[in-house]
């Protein structure tokens, strides 16, 4: 049996409701094996939501979880896309599971699903 994954989730770092430890410990309660969590960043925090994430990555691992650390870039200009891609992407260096997602800088409106929360 494969396991379940999300590969588009946000925390409290952008537009989520939950810290990253406390989302991936949820999932792994639902019984998901992956989660790339993918936070909205720009030229202010792409830096820092990628090392936050990648502290996670121990914890996720212990919950049996392997988490994608990546980022969503949105509200930026296009002239500085690239920039804040480079951003991530050398935060991200010390880890191999890091993903930078390319997003167009128009507003675009967030998905209507929801994860259902966990009982704990």
């Amino acid at each position: 049996m494969t396991g379940l994954y999300d590969l588009h989730t946000h925390t409290i770092l952008s537009d989520g409701e939950m810290l990253p430890s406390e989302l991936v410990r949820r999932m792994a309660v639902l019984g998901y094996t992956t989660v790339a969590i993918t936070d909205h960043v720009d030229t202010s925090n792409a830096v820092s939501v990628v090392k936050t994430l990648l502290d996670v990555q121990e914890s996720a691992r212990l919950f049996g979880v392997r988490l994608l650390c990546g980022v969503e870039i949105t509200h930026v200009p296009p002239s500085q896309i690239a920039l804040v891609a480079r951003q991530a992407r050398e935060a991200g260096r010390r880890s191999s599971s890091s993903t930078v997602k390319r997003r167009s800088s128009r507003w675009h409106p967030a998905p209507t699903t929801r994860h259902a929360p966990a009982v704990m």
